[in-house]
């Protein structure tokens, strides 16, 4: 058990990193990368996201799945320091590069939930609370999300947009129920008091809020201004 003081830092030095990327995340969406401040900007959000991913990944036990689940996040700000700089045939490498980082995404999610790692309680409570099922039925449901999951994550490898805007439909619902599950978990604990917060809270999984969101403060530069025609 640590002393209000460490306790207290560590909340301090969380929420300074938290302040670097939104700005470093708002500099890049709003100015573009016209000036070397900026690049440098970028450099230290992605050695920030990378040290507290890899903690991220070291305290769930090194399951591959996670790793696979913190590919966009960590990624992002170099996908888009190669996408500012580059020309428009290494653009196109951009692209494939982020739908590429997108799909082991998906592929992680789906290892949890179809049972390759433990599957997280929440996820089951999740669905429990919003469906109003068994553990049963909610674990056999996840094991459905979780094949969609991976065939989401085909169809953003396929070179056809079609196939790209059925992933996306099936990820902006994987976003809505990510951010009704603050308040589905709060909502059966009794806690209504909270049921606003909680919303105000939802980070939700959608390919926007996947590009750079970090720390705690959540959703540091949710959206790097790419075209997302090039994406779907």
């Amino acid at each position: 058990m640590t002393s209000p003081a460490v306790d207290q830092g560590i909340e301090n030095t969380n929420d300074i990193l938290g302040f670097f990327l939104l700005t470093a995340g708002l500099a890049a969406a709003v100015f573009g990368l016209s000036n070397r401040l900026q690049r440098w900007l970028l450099g230290g959000a992605f050695a920030i996201l990378l040290s507290i991913n890899l903690l991220v990944w070291k305290e769930h036990f090194w399951q591959v799945g996670q790793l696979l689940e913190l590919s966009v996040l960590t990624a992002s700000p170099l996908v888009y320091l190669y996408y500012g700089a580059a020309g428009a045939q290494q653009r196109a490498s951009a692209y494939r590069l982020i739908r590429w980082l997108i799909a082991l995404t998906f592929i992680g999610h789906g290892l949890y939930a179809v049972g390759f790692h433990a599957v997280p309680a929440n996820f089951v409570l999740m669905v429990q609370a919003g469906l109003g099922v068994g553990e049963g039925v909610a674990r056999d449901l996840l094991l459905m999300v979780g094949f969609l999951d991976f065939i989401a994550a085909a169809l953003l490898l396929l070179p056809f947009r079609e196939a790209r805007r059925a992933a996306l439909l099936w990820d902006h619902s994987l976003g809505a129920a990510d951010h009704h599950r603050p308040v589905v978990e709060l909502r059966r604990a009794g806690e209504f008091h909270h049921l606003a917060d909680a919303v105000g809270a939802g980070g939700g999984d959608t390919l926007a809020t996947r590009f750079f969101a970090g720390g705690d403060l959540g959703g540091a530069a949710a959206a790097l201004s790419l075209p997302h025609g090039h994406l779907i």
